[in-house]
């Protein structure tokens, strides 16, 4: 059975939102196999039972929860990050900044880790989540700028999944040192600019 995602991030009442920001920081330390319910009880110092008033199903039903939340947020944040931005070149840097200064969904952990720990359908959920979140909207960002410039290659899709995992780079890679000319921004910009390049050559 699937978790239901509120229809706005608002919605969330504000028990329900302390119980999932306490979830959220442990399955972000620890991983999802290594949390307990207990364990989120502990963290917000009320009795196991009470926690399942809020995740019946258990810590499964919770995790779900916590993922999609962020995943609505990552699609909230980037679609605004895009809508304020002009041309497709200028989206494109937007975009790249409001994902760096973002807490990462960790797609690659959860590709390789948690989702084998959930249910299928769980997983399918997520996975599904994840992709509309981050790479449905730059694919039409990409496929408006081939359009613009006559190029059919490659798959926006697939420049969307390339754009997303460049920015994932420069977020997980340590700071640069001080004798380094450029900061993480800058230095992500630069990439960016010599993909913007190619693309505009068509």
């Amino acid at each position: 059975m699937l978790v239901q995602s509120p229809q706005n991030l608002t919605d969330i009442s504000p028990a329900r939102e302390r119980v999932l920001d306490a979830a959220e920081q442990l399955f972000s330390q620890r991983g999802y196999a290594s949390v307990t319910m207990r364990a989120i009880a502990t963290q917000l110092q009320m009795k196991v039972s009470s926690l399942y008033y809020h995740a019946p199903n258990g810590k499964e039903e919770l995790f779900v929860a916590v993922i999609m939340r962020n995943v609505q947020r990552h699609e909230q944040g980037l679609r605004e990050a895009l809508a304020s931005a002009g041309s497709w070149q200028q989206q494109l840097y937007s975009a790249a900044h409001w994902l760096l200064a973002q807490p990462s969904l960790d797609m690659g952990r959860f590709a390789m880790i948690d989702q084998h720990a959930l249910n299928s359908e769980h997983a399918e959920q997520i996975i599904t989540g994840m992709y509309t979140a981050l790479f449905a909207p730059l694919e039409l960002v990409f496929a408006e700028a081939q359009a613009r410039i006559g190029a059919t290659t490659p798959n926006p899709f697939v420049l969307a999944g390339a754009f997303v995992a460049l920015v994932e780079g420069f977020r997980n890679a340590p700071p640069p040192p001080s004798s380094f000319p450029l900061n993480t921004t800058q230095a992500l910009d630069s990439v960016l600019a010599v993909l913007i390049k190619g693309l505009e050559a068509g």
